[in-house]
């Protein structure tokens, strides 16, 4: 960690707009004769490219075909002045600084969250670490042309960007049942209690790559199992489902990292391999309804009902009022871990960088108890907390020991950048259930919001055309409301 510093000179922000690279690259099977991707796939996690410039200039010809710029967010360096991190933004995110002007130009940014984070893998490879598409503004394919980062977008050339395509991606295969359902592979081999805990230990507590390395050497010497293939196999597509691996990439809860955790598939129960074709979309359907239902219900939950808090700490209170109730549970289990972390000290400091670590009893097994030490990277300047142990890029929220630092330096609320608009209780849904097939069921509550809902987004749109057209839907709707009110009180 000591070799890593963040960047403290990060490209400007208004001046990102004029950041754009002139080369050579271009992708694979997307590349017309003018050496522009045609019809570019979205961004997505796990992407990899060769150099930080070919990032750029995929997400680039990406942003021109869907109609909005880019801006270089940020970019992270090594002391030894190497790139190893990089955030690219829609043209629009953040504002621009209050100018002293008499006349100041009129404010074109709205602040908008789509963006891509990409870093150096292990690999010398640049992979996207997480994505953003939704914009907050309207974007429209015939202005892309207008942005400055796509003033030189076609002087690239036919060399191909080696992006790894559909069929080579290597997809993160969720392991979950590697040691819970992760032991018929091992029953056969003595001391298999011994060797399910030692494999438990070095996959879930390992908070490095070189500890996990160790322990894994460690555990098959002292075991006696080099020679066993499902182990062997185990440890090539380590990459794969280790935790400690994909601590980088983030994942928003889609990945299990503890022993008892449990991924469960949406189409559990409706889909399976055996599957006839004549039933699939008909399953795959009744999946999706009853997840659009439950989710539904779960929002109905977190806007009708306060959650009750656990505990007095500040974190909490600020994130019970933007956050669902289901997300604040989880939120909360962090806050209560607080309280066993039970010393922090500083290790290092360099520049605006400080390490601390933090030590925490944890729960090996049923029986037995330890302190293990985490480090946490704090910098206050750029309100960037890191801790070795993942959880934020695991489950989009910050973990017990950055929220320690956070509170010993004196810090009353999380920075917004960790608050994700994911886990927003106001977050608006952007499709809406069609019920007209199927006929509405109106003792089913889901049903009733989702049909009022689609039926009141036509009366805003008819609304909306005209002045007049426009009062006479808002009388309406006050006349709505009233005898609602007034069914309200009858009942």
């Amino acid at each position: 960690m000591d070799e890593v510093s963040l960047n403290t000179d990060p490209v400007g922000e208004d001046d990102a707009e004029d950041f754009e690279f002139v080369g050579d690259c271009a992708m694979t099977e997307f590349v017309g004769q003018t050496g522009i991707i045609q019809n570019p796939l979205p961004p997505a996690v796990a992407m990899e490219f060769e150099t930080y410039e070919d990032v750029y200039y995929f997400y680039n010809c990406y942003a021109k075909e869907q109609g909005f710029g880019v801006r270089v967010s940020n970019t992270w360096y090594r002391k030894s002045k190497e790139k190893y991190r990089g955030k690219l933004s829609c043209s629009s995110a953040g504002f621009k600084k209050k100018s002293e002007a008499n006349r100041p130009r009129p404010e074109t940014r709205t602040g908008c969250p789509a963006m891509i984070k990409f870093r150096l893998m292990e690999n010398k490879r640049w992979r996207i670490i997480e994505v953003e598409l939704e914009h907050n503004h309207l974007i429209s394919p015939s202005s892309g042309r207008f942005y400055k980062s796509h003033k030189h977008i076609g002087l690239g050339t036919k060399r191909t960007l080696p992006l790894v395509t559909a069929d080579e991606v290597q997809k993160i295969r969720l392991f979950r049942t590697v040691i819970i359902d992760v032991p018929e592979k091992l029953k056969g081999l003595f001391e298999y209690e011994a060797i399910r805990m030692a494999l438990t230990r070095t996959v879930y507590y390992s908070l490095r790559l070189e500890e996990f390395e160790a322990a894994w050497e460690d555990m098959i010497q002292h075991h006696g199992i080099r020679d066993h293939r499902w182990i062997q196999t185990l440890y090539e597509d380590r990459r794969r489902w280790v935790p400690v691996y994909l601590k980088e990439i983030f994942l928003a809860g889609m990945f299990p990292i503890q022993q008892i955790e449990v991924s469960t598939s949406l189409f559990e129960g409706y889909l399976d391999k055996n599957t006839p074709l004549k039933e699939f979309l008909d399953k795959y359907d009744q999946a999706l309804q009853t997840s659009y239902q439950l989710e539904a219900l779960a929002d109905m939950d977190s806007r009708n009902s306060s959650y009750m808090l656990k505990s007095r700490c500040y974190f909490e209170f600020q994130l019970s009022k933007l956050y669902t109730n289901e997300i604040l549970r989880k939120f909360g289990k962090e806050v209560e871990g607080m309280y066993s972390c039970f010393s922090t000290r500083q290790l290092s400091a360099d520049g605006p960088n400080v390490t601390y670590t933090v030590k925490e009893q944890v729960e090996l097994n049923e029986d037995r108890r330890d302190s293990m030490d985490f480090e946490v990277l704090y910098n206050a300047s750029e309100m960037e907390v890191l801790c070795t142990c993942g959880l934020y890029n695991f489950r989009g929220y910050l973990c017990r020991h950055a929220l320690s630092i956070l509170n010993q330096n004196g810090l009353e609320e999380i920075p917004p950048q960790y608050i994700l608009s994911r886990w927003r209780k106001d977050i608006k849904r952007t499709y809406i259930l069609d019920h007209t097939c199927s006929g509405i069921d109106i003792n089913n509550p889901v049903h009733r919001y989702d049909h009022l809902n689609k039926s009141i987004i036509r009366v805003v749109e008819e609304g909306r055309k005209s002045q007049d057209c426009y009062k006479v839907t808002l009388q309406a709707l006050d006349e709505i409301l009233n005898k609602i009110h007034l069914v309200d009180k009858q009942v």
